[in-house]
């Protein structure tokens, strides 16, 4: 299963949250943002979980 996501998604997903997603899809699935594969997560429950290990998470500094 490769389940898509739109660019809010996708920031979300580099920060390492979880999702909200509304799908019929279960289990693993590929994550993927425009042409670009970009990790895999687990779906229960509508909400996608972020399997992307921490040291590759995207840090937000906010000023």
């Amino acid at each position: 299963n490769i389940l898509e996501l739109n660019k809010e998604q996708f920031e979300q997903w580099l920060k390492g949250e979880d999702i909200e997603i509304n799908t019929s899809m279960k289990d693993f699935v590929i994550v993927k943002h425009n042409s670009d594969y970009v990790g895999c997560g687990k779906i229960k429950n509508n909400l996608l979980m972020n399997y992307v290990p921490k040291a590759r998470r995207l840090v937000v500094v906010n000023n």
